[in-house]
Parts: C-alpha cells; structure tokens; sequence
C-alpha cells in the first residue's frame, strides 16, 4: 500500500542521482589530493614546496621576543678584583727584586771571600818562600859549625807546616771560585780572576738616617705594604655581600601575521636583595678586617727587625774599622820582630826557632790584615743590604 503520492520511479531516480553526486564529490576530493601530493613531491624533487593557499602567512602569526640583561651591583666586585690583581702583579715584582738583591749580595759575599782566600795564600806562600831561604842559610851554618842540627830539623819541620797550609789554602780557593763560578751560572772549572776593590775610609752616615733609608727601600717592607693594600682592598670588596643586587633589563617584542602590531620596547632595572643569608657576609667581612689587622702588626714587627738589622750591619762596619787598624799595628810590630830575629840570628845571638817564630807572627798578621779589610768590605755589603740599597 503506497501513500498517495508516491512515485516509486521517481524516488529510485533521485537515489540514483543523489549517489551519483557522492562519488563525483568523492572522485573530485581524490583529484584535488592526488594533485597536491604530485605537487609537492614535483617541488621537492626542485627544491620548492608548492603549497596550497590554507598554508600561507596570513594564516600565521609571527611573534619574536629578544631580552637582555646587564647586572649591574658586580661591577663593584669586579673593580675591587681588578685592583687586588694590580697588587699582586706589584708584589711579584717585588719579590723579583727582592730575590735579585739576595743574589747580588751572594755574589758580593763570594767575591770578597775569594778576594780574602787568596789574600792568605798569598801570606801563606810568602811564608814558604821566607822559610825554605831559612832553611838554606841554617844548612850552611851547620856545614861551618855555627848552629847545631837540631835548629836544621826545627826549621825543615817548620817549612814542612807551611807548605800544608799553602796546599790548605789553594785547595779552599779553588772551592770558593768554584763556588762564585756557580753563583755566577759558569761552569765550575772556569778561572776568574778578581781585582781588589780600592779602600774606602769614609765615615758611617748616622744610624736614623740608615733606619729612615731601609724602612722605605726594603723590599720586604714594600711587600708587605702591598699585602696591607691587598687586605683593605679585600675588606672593601667583601662588603658586595650587603650590596643588592641591581640588573638592567631591556626585551623587544615584534609580532606580524593576521594582527599586525607595531614593534615594543621594553628597559627597566631589577634589584633584588637577600635579606636572611645567617650571617655569611657580616663573618667575610670579619675574617677580611682580621687579616688587614694581622698584617699590619706583621708591618710593625718587620719595622723593629728592620731596625735591628740595621743596627747590627751598622754596629758590624765600625767593629771591622777598628779591628782593620789593630791588625795593620800588630804586622807593623810583628815585621820589626822578625827584622831583629833575623839581625840576631847573623850574630848568633837568636835561635833558628826564634826566627821561625817571628816569621810565623808576621804570616799571622799579614792574614789578619787580609781578614780585617775584607770583613770590613763585606760589612759594607752587608750594611747595604740592610737599607735597601741595590748594587
């Protein structure tokens, strides 16, 4: 039973058709993708990607945000470190120099040592030369019968001590200029010969103003000023902890796409502050403060070592003079003996041993004459050393 109206052929038509519609549509979509997936691979294969109108720019936005920040509270801690690099720099250079002033003195020393060794040897030689004539003269009295051969004996024993001495004597000059050889960065066997430094009787300067010199031209004095410079520079950057933190910040904003909208600019300053840290930067600026204090009570203390070194060099120079003076008399009285021992031993009236003797006294002065200059030289050198001054 149909319902009025009804048409079964046209209901089967616009089925027919209504389906046909469908697959058209579906057909059309295939075609529309089929093309697309051979566009792009086309575009790739060329190395362009041919896409379709829904993936262009206006259906995209744009947005690119670039932020800077400079802090700004470090510049103080960088200041201080930059200064606390310029002292140290400072402080090796004075302890370059305090360790060339070191070796310039040791090489003083060893040349005055040298120069004194040489000295003996030369008494000591001198001594032999005398002796051995001795010698000859007691083997011709004993060939006439004038002295017994026991004096003959006395003398040869003698001669014989002093030539171990001159083979003592050579021996420690060759290790001293070895040594000096060594200071000097040469090889050990290499000869050096030395001059004599002339005399120089000048009077000592006044010991304050030694004292006022050394106190300023010493290098462990300008090292530790800088190592006191060090510490108050470290006092004054340990107070960063109590500095807030201060930061320049800046950020630039562009945007474009389906909202166009004008490029922002953003500056500003942050500053933060650590309010509760227990006390970590209170006891690093404590700890800073002990250690300036404990180098500035190293500064008084290098000041009475200053002073006292000062004192004993100063001290040392004119105890040298005076003993220079002491010595040259006594080879004045010992010469005069010797000259009368010998006038009496022509005569017969003086032993072999007394002549001996006597030329034993006259060696002995003439080396502590020697040792009397020398040791007032290196007084000198020493005295110095003790004020600062470079040679």
């Amino acid at each position: 039973n149909e319902p009025p109206g009804f048409d079964a052929g046209t209901m089967d038509t616009t089925m027919i058709d209504q389906l046909q519609q469908v697959d058209d549509l579906a057909r059309a979509q295939g075609d529309i993708v089929d093309q697309a997936l051979s566009g792009a691979l086309l575009g790739f294969g060329q190395g362009m990607l041919a896409l379709p109108d829904m993936f262009t720019s206006e259906n995209y936005d744009v947005n690119v945000t670039l932020r800077l920040a400079q802090p700004l509270s470090q510049l103080w801690a960088i200041y201080q470190t930059y200064k606390l690099a310029e002292l140290n720099v400072d402080a090796a250079k004075v302890e370059q120099e305090r360790k060339r002033s070191e070796l310039a003195y040791q090489v003083r020393q060893a040349c005055l040592q040298l120069l004194t060794a040489q000295e003996g040897e030369r008494a000591v030689t001198e001594a032999v030369e005398t002796v051995e004539a001795h010698v000859e003269k007691a083997r011709h009295f004993v060939d006439v019968g004038l002295i017994g051969k026991n004096d003959l004996l006395q003398a040869q024993a003698r001669l014989a001590e002093l030539q171990a001495r001159q083979i003592e004597a050579r021996h420690g000059v060759e290790l001293l200029a070895a040594r000096l050889a060594m200071l000097l960065d040469l090889p050990p066997d290499t000869q050096i010969e030395l001059q004599p430094p002339e005399n120089d009787d000048s009077p000592e300067p006044p010991f304050s103003e030694l004292v006022d010199r050394a106190l300023s031209a010493r290098p462990e004095a300008k090292e530790l000023e800088l190592r006191i410079r060090q510490a108050e520079r470290a006092v004054k950057a340990s107070w960063q902890g109590f500095i807030p933190g201060v930061t320049l910040v800046g950020q630039y904003q562009h945007e474009e796409g389906s909202i166009m909208i004008p490029p922002a600019w953003t500056i500003g300053v942050v500053v933060d502050f650590n309010v509760w840290e227990w006390g970590s930067s209170y006891y690093a600026i404590e700890q800073a403060r002990i250690k300036l204090e404990r180098a500035r009570t190293a500064m008084s203390q290098l000041r009475r070592g200053i002073e006292l070194d000062v004192k004993a060099a100063w001290l040392k120079l004119r105890q040298t003079r005076q003993q220079i003076e002491v010595a040259r008399k006594a080879l004045l009285a010992a010469e005069e003996q010797l000259r009368l021992e010998r006038q009496r031993y022509e005569v017969q009236q003086a032993t072999s041993t007394d002549v001996l003797d006597a030329q034993s006294r006259v060696t002995q002065a003439r080396m502590q004459v020697a040792s009397a200059r020398f040791q007032h030289l290196l007084a000198k050198a020493a005295l110095r050393r003790a004020i600062g001054e470079r040679d």
